[in-house]
């Protein structure tokens, strides 16, 4: 969803394990013995939704009645078997459903037990954690709930803008910085509002995921071979300017429906009036030798 649940558990798990090395390295500088109070994170993901009920907790062959292990069960009877003091975080990643989540209730309680169909007991110590990394609890029971401590994290309180910006301090173009900022600020809000309010998409996708694909496809275009040389400041620009109302054009504008990219191309052109006037923005593409827009149609 973008709404950072990936990276808050990996921050934190990261800052543990940090403050376990920092902590055991005090330790040996000083010639010290003292009880370390942090431990090690190891994370342990899976994903229940990719693998059958069977492949997930275990199940009899029909036929030879021989027990097979699933994945879970493996991988919890290895954690739960591991007396280190290190942390084990058995992360599900996967929507809720009432399919598998069901079955983890017992492990949810106070007694903390995984039971097995075959009758195996599998008892989760301290150390083990369980997360669910989860889009919504839509179809959650209230006794999977009420088992659970809840981190809401919602993506609209983050919203697109840490990602662009985390993505242009990493870019080895540093001198397209400044002129790409200006073109996000330029365009990429009004667009996406527009696009919320105005138009149906074929496929819904979230603000964060179309200014992703805005980034992969400039970052796949915008090339030295493409046209875009800082050798020449002002063709320069203007070849940035043109692959990212390419990329933006194939991203934000590209999910919609028939009618509604009709809506889109009379929107985009009040933005921006550099767009022929015959057919859509759709039916063009970057001319790199002109430096401009040519008709995919007439090409």
């Amino acid at each position: 969803t973008g709404s950072g649940k990936s990276t808050t558990w990996r921050t934190l798990r990261s800052a543990l394990t940090r403050l376990h090395k920092e902590h055991e390295e005090e330790n040996r500088r000083e010639r010290k013995d003292t009880l370390n109070p942090w431990a090690k994170v190891h994370d342990l993901p899976i994903n229940p939704k990719a693998v059958s009920l069977g492949e997930l907790y275990g199940e009899f062959d029909l036929n030879t009645n021989e027990w097979t292990d699933g994945i879970l069960s493996t991988v919890m009877r290895q954690a739960c078997a591991d007396e280190k003091p290190d942390q084990k975080w058995i992360l599900f990643d996967a929507p809720v459903d009432t399919l598998w989540i069901e079955s983890m209730n017992s492990v949810m309680d106070d007694n903390k037990i995984l039971t097995l169909i075959n009758g195996e007991r599998i008892s989760m110590p301290e150390q083990v954690s369980l997360l669910f990394e989860t889009q919504d609890l839509a179809v959650a029971s209230p006794a999977t709930v009420s088992r659970c401590g809840m981190v809401f994290l919602d993506s609209v309180d983050l919203g697109w803008r840490p990602y662009v910006t985390s993505w242009l301090e990493k870019r080895k173009d540093k001198e397209s910085a400044e002129h790409l900022q200006k073109l996000f600020d330029k365009f990429v809000d009004k667009l996406l509002f527009f696009r919320r309010r105005s138009c149906t998409e074929l496929v819904a996708t979230s603000q964060l995921n179309s200014v992703i694909s805005l980034c992969r496809l400039f970052d796949a275009l915008a090339t030295p071979e493409n046209g875009v040389v800082a050798d020449d400041p002002e063709a320069y620009a203007r070849m940035i300017e043109l692959w990212f109302l390419f990329s933006m054009i194939w991203s934000i504008c590209a999910s919609v429906d028939e009618a509604s990219r009709k809506k889109m191309d009379n929107y985009v052109r009040e933005l921006e009036g550099q767009f022929p006037s015959k057919d859509t923005v759709y039916e063009y593409y970057v001319d790199v030798k002109q430096k401009g827009w040519a008709d995919r149609k007439s090409g």
